[in-house]
C-alpha cells in the first residue's frame, strides 16, 4: 500500500492506494496527456474567409467590384488577374504577407485592413515551393 496526501480546498486527506492502482492512474494520466495532444483543427475555409473578410471590397467574384469598392479611394485590384499580371506565377509571398500586412509597399491603400494583427485567427502558414 501506497499512502497519498492531497490537499484539496484546504482539506488533507490521505489516500491509501496499492501499487497496482498506483500504475493504472500513472497509465490513465499518461494516456489523457497523450490524447490531448491530439486535438483536430478544424481546415480553414478559404471560400468562407473571402466572402467575410475580403468580397465586400473585392467583390465575390474576386474582380474589385464589391459594394465597399466605390467609397475607397483606391478601387479594389482584380484579384483574378494577379498570375496574368506576375508573369504567369502565382505571387503567394506577396499576396500573403499583403493580407499579414507583413510587407506593404508605400503605395499600398490603408483601407486594405492587416488581417495578421488580430483579423483572421491563427497564424496563417504557408509553404512556397521552390521554381
Amino acid at each position: 500500500m501506497i499512502q497519498i496526501n492531497v490537499t484539496l480546498l484546504r482539506w488533507r486527506y490521505a489516500i491509501s492506494i496499492t501499487k497496482q492502482q498506483e500504475c493504472a492512474i500513472r497509465i490513465l494520466w499518461v494516456a489523457a496527456l497523450g490524447l490531448a495532444g491530439r486535438v483536430e483543427l478544424a481546415e480553414p475555409d478559404g471560400a468562407k474567409s473571402f466572402m467575410n473578410n475580403c468580397a465586400s471590397c473585392h467583390g465575390a467574384d474576386a474582380k474589385g467590384g464589391g459594394a465597399m469598392s466605390r467609397h475607397l479611394i483606391k478601387t479594389a485590384p482584380d484579384l483574378t488577374t494577379l498570375s496574368a499580371r506576375n508573369g504567369g506565377i502565382f505571387p503567394i509571398n506577396y499576396v500573403m504577407s499583403t493580407i499579414d500586412g507583413f510587407n506593404r509597399a508605400l503605395h499600398f491603400s490603408g483601407a486594405m485592413p492587416e488581417f495578421g494583427a488580430n483579423g483572421m485567427g491563427d497564424t496563417i502558414v504557408w509553404y512556397s515551393a521552390p521554381a
